[in-house]
């Protein structure tokens, strides 16, 4: 038997939903569910010459 969805209340505060979720799992909260998330490493897009810095003034203000 699959645990009853409670609706996720509005919030007055970032404390309060904070205090929510730390007694709440997000997984018995409607709309919420559990997804596989699979994290891969970004492609290099860096040039293959180097970033030339910019020269500083040597004037001050």
């Amino acid at each position: 038997m699959e645990k009853k969805k409670i609706p996720l209340p509005k919030f007055k505060s970032i404390d309060e939903m904070a205090h929510f979720f730390d007694n709440n799992s997000p997984l018995d909260v409607e709309g919420f569910e559990e997804v596989d998330i699979k994290f891969v490493k970004a492609a290099d897009n860096t040039p293959g010459r180097p970033i030339q810095k910019r020269r500083r003034s040597i004037h001050h203000r």
